[in-house]
């Protein structure tokens, strides 16, 4: 028996992975990781790689440079001034890395950063002004946004942005710059965005030294699936015409590089997030998770305690009244046998019937028409034979055989 339902479960698991491989091999949206990983060189809907790629061919290799690490990469003295790019989705930097972007701005460079988290770079911008705990980075959650920039022409139509998972929007918490007790204090607004009639400032200017810090806080639009449109590539165009200076430098930070401030943590993504990022992983993940269920509900069936089976207790007393009938029988002591069919017939109407035989009167009739639905004088004439025959020695084989006919007619009328 075991061995047919461990067959059977290995069959099971057999055909649940061959469907899970059909699936995965033929589902259509095995290309297309929906997250917005904003990773430099990928090819994901929101990767940059089309961004990076269009820079790149923009200004040529001679004034194209990437910047991987604030401990080896340096700006060349002869490219000053020039433009510093950081776009990411959020942007991990450390106290020794700020100041060397504050520091390039000093010197008369642009720093532009897209991103949805510099809040540790503006409350150092802003610390004046900013309490310690006003967070100058807010959220407002919505699905499609309107994209202003304040040089733009009145006449062109603003972009239109939404997170778009395959073919539908879906709710995103948008950053906005909210500065308190600092507004208009030290930075020029120059982009917003509508959303439900109401605009916040996503793109500001924050004069540094000779340069100049270049704030923005939706990077989507830099994504491979916003850039390869038109208006977003225009859009785009806008905000980086005025920053154009002899060089680019295009941050791409190293996965795990040894940062400035100490420690050795990179832009990390945590193993479950890049599981379920890619979708061959992400059913694999589910197909582990669906295996280790089944092996635990079978482990927890095979190891159940079994019940043990207990047998209803044989009638004792039965078995002895029939071994005695028999006796009885062999030695022609027929009323004696009479006597132990009463007993037994006695027996058979209280644990059946609940009927108390122990007396045979009015109310054991009255219960027993009731109950067996028997006619009370067919009772009557049953109960005074066997009165009669159990007190008769002279009892005949031939009257033996009636009376033991009519019991038995008696147990099949009972219902």
């Amino acid at each position: 028996m075991k061995n047919n339902q461990n067959i059977i479960i290995a069959v099971v698991l057999v055909v649940v992975l061959v469907i899970a491989g059909i699936f995965i091999a033929y589902s259509d949206d095995d290309r297309y990781s929906w997250f917005t990983t904003y990773k430099h060189e990928g090819e994901q809907p929101y990767d940059l790689n089309l961004f990076r790629t269009t820079v790149s061919n923009s200004y040529g290799e001679e004034n194209f440079r990437e910047f991987r690490n604030f401990n080896i990469d340096s700006i060349e003295t002869d490219d000053l001034p020039a433009l510093f790019m950081y776009i990411a989705g959020n942007s991990y930097l450390d106290s020794l890395e700020k100041e060397e972007l504050f520091e390039l701005a000093n010197q008369g460079n642009n720093v532009f950063i897209s991103s949805k988290s510099a809040h540790s770079l503006l409350k150092d911008l802003f610390k004046d002004c900013l309490s310690e705990n006003e967070k100058p980075l807010k959220e407002r959650r919505g699905k499609n946004l309107e994209l202003y920039l304040r040089t733009q022409h009145e006449d062109e139509p603003p972009i239109e942005v939404a997170w778009v998972v395959r073919e539908d929007k879906e709710r995103y918490d948008w950053q906005y710059f909210y500065f308190g007790l600092c507004e208009n204090e030290g930075y020029t607004v120059l982009g917003e965005f509508k959303n439900v009639d109401q605009f916040y400032p996503n793109y500001i200017e924050v004069p540094y030294g000779k340069g100049k810090l270049l704030l923005h806080s939706t990077p989507m639009i830099f994504t491979n699936f916003y850039f390869k449109d038109k208006p977003v590539f225009n859009h785009v165009n806008h905000i980086l015409d005025g920053l154009d200076k002899n060089s680019v430098y295009y941050y791409n930070p190293e996965p795990m590089r040894a940062r400035t401030g100490g420690g050795n943590m990179g832009i990390s993504e945590s193993p479950l997030r890049f599981i379920l990022t890619h979708k061959p992983l992400k059913w694999a993940w589910y197909l582990i998770l669906v295996l280790v269920v089944i092996y635990i509900v079978n482990y927890a069936r095979r190891s159940q305690k079994s019940i043990p089976v207990f047998s209803v207790p044989d009638n004792e007393t039965a078995i002895y009244l029939d071994v005695v009938s028999r006796l009885y029988r062999k030695e022609g002591k027929h009323m004696n046998i009479v006597r132990i069919q009463e007993k037994l017939l006695k027996r058979h109407l209280y644990n059946r019937y609940r009927i108390p035989s122990h007396k045979i009167d009015d109310s054991f009739y009255r219960e027993a028409e009731i109950k067996l639905e028997i006619d009370k004088s067919e009772l009557k004439k049953l109960f005074t034979l066997l009165e009669r025959a159990k007190n008769n020695s002279t009892l005949t084989d031939k009257d033996f055989i009636e009376i033991d006919e009519k019991i038995k007619a008696f147990y099949e009328k009972c219902p």
